[in-house]
């Protein structure tokens, strides 16, 4: 029914490489398992801010629904 969220990012970034208005976002998937990730994850966020970055947007990689 839903697609990953990585999937979405993915087809964003291909459609901003033929857009003039739309820009692909830098992503990254951590998996919270595994500590050598979480440290790449945390890395990728020092360097990203250290640069200006503005924020980021945690969400999870499979879509969560909810009951009624």
């Amino acid at each position: 029914m839903y697609a990953p969220y990585d999937d979405y990012q993915k087809r964003d970034a291909l459609c901003a490489q033929w857009s003039p208005i739309l820009v692909a976002t830098d992503n990254k998937v951590i998996d919270l398992t595994n500590p050598k990730s979480e440290d790449e994850g945390s890395e990728w966020w020092m360097r990203l801010t250290e640069l200006a970055g503005e924020g980021m947007v945690v969400k999870p990689l499979n879509f969560i629904e909810r009951a009624p």
